[in-house]
């Protein structure tokens, strides 16, 4: 019985023993958790969750679950996507984890559309010393822009794809609320010396 004790609860027993049986699972299955696709998403999962307070990553997750089960479909022509628009980033973030942690446990749709952009931009953030002011756009899209993320997703991987192809970037902060101004616009992109040849310039797309 101590030794029981010891373990933890009966709950975190069970949750332990689940956890070791999925990962023989996955061994057996020949599921490879350690790709460089797998390290890129959980560079991202990591810098996106360092900017969350103490517990706020469980608590918020409780509440998409939470969420999720109250709009259940008792009928197929009443069913909905399964994702969550109060907090989108977080959605995706929990399919990210899933992805890591437990991979035949996952809603496929929203993954096949989420953890593609997630992982480019993991494997972008090498070179994120480049880019100035990522961590606050980062903190943008896990707090005010929570439930609409990916229009700054997309300012962060074209940051990142820019700082790739040797330049610095700023990025800007965004409104709080939609202005109707394209986003991008609050990306400024300023060359290295060595790639100066006009003066720093917006995105073309944007102008």
């Amino acid at each position: 019985m101590g030794e029981a004790r010891r373990r933890g609860t009966a709950e975190q027993r069970v949750k332990e023993a689940i956890a070791r049986d999925k990962a023989k699972l996955y061994r057996a299955m020949g599921i490879n958790l350690t790709s460089p696709e797998d390290q890129a998403l959980r560079t991202t999962l990591d810098a996106f969750l360092a900017h969350l307070d103490e517990g706020e990553w469980e608590s918020r997750k409780s509440a998409i679950v939470e969420r999720l089960e109250t709009t259940k479909a008792t009928t197929l022509w009443a069913t909905r996507p399964i994702r969550d628009q109060q907090d989108e980033i977080g959605w995706y973030l929990m399919l990210a984890e899933l992805a890591l942690t437990d991979p035949l446990c996952q809603e496929t749709n929203q993954a096949a559309r989420t953890l593609p952009f997630l992982t480019a931009i993991g494997k972008a953030l090498a070179h994120r010393e480049r880019v100035e002011r990522l961590d606050e756009k980062i903190k943008e899209v896990v707090g005010d822009f929570r439930h609409s993320p990916d229009g700054v997703l997309f300012e962060i991987l074209v940051a990142l794809t820019y700082a790739g192809h040797g330049w610095n970037v700023r990025a800007v902060s965004s409104p709080k609320r939609n202005t109707g101004v394209n986003e991008l616009k609050l990306m400024a992109y300023e060359s290295w010396p060595a790639f100066v040849r006009t003066p720093p310039a917006v995105c073309a797309s944007c102008a």
